[in-house]
């Protein structure tokens, strides 16, 4: 059984009864994104062998970084290149987000999908910064979309360690699933 911080952090959000509401939001948003199998086995990664979602996650992660970075190193010359780079994290978020629905839907049980729920509210809070950082950088309000830009870097971050736990912990969840070779059949 995995220990640690982090396994807690976790269990915490796996107990918490008022993700209950999100988890009713994110089920029936994955079910009506689920209900054609062939979209399913798309989106899922299925018909190629290997799950999406954890694969194109790191583009909205590492767009958010490279503007952050940009941003903070290269000053007023970097301002253009961070709104690029904002609006970048914002596209490729679009098919992290439908991967992610479609995943959701092969979570086992109530308990992990508030794991789940959690990590996309971090996501989603992660998106509504850069967008509110976005619209800062174009109205030439600096110094909030920095902040705004540091936090949607921090929101990616938890939503990615507790996406992370989710798939990847030693009593993962998707444990049975990922050992389940009829999801590559």
């Amino acid at each position: 059984m995995t220990s640690g911080p982090l396994h807690e952090f976790a269990d915490a959000f796996e107990k918490m009864p008022g993700l209950d509401g999100p988890v009713s939001v994110f089920n029936d948003a994955s079910e009506k994104l689920t209900e054609n199998e062939d979209l399913r086995e798309i989106l899922s990664g299925s018909r190629i062998g290997t799950h999406l979602h954890p694969g194109i996650v790191h583009m909205p992660i590492g767009m958010a970084v490279g503007a952050l970075v940009v941003d903070l190193t290269l000053g007023d010359e970097g301002n253009a290149a961070a709104g690029v780079l904002s609006g970048a994290t914002l596209a490729t978020a679009v098919p992290a987000i439908v991967t992610g629905l479609a995943d959701y839907e092969r979570i086992p049980s109530h308990e992990y999908r508030r794991l789940g729920a959690a990590h996309a509210l971090a996501n989603v809070a992660a998106n509504t910064l850069t967008l509110v950082s976005l619209v800062g950088r174009l109205a030439g309000a600096r110094t909030l979309a920095r902040l705004t830009l540091a936090g949607a870097v921090t929101s990616y971050l938890v939503g990615g360690l507790l996406g992370g736990h989710l798939a990847h912990s030693e009593d993962s969840p998707t444990d049975e699933a990922n050992q389940d070779e009829s999801f590559l059949e």
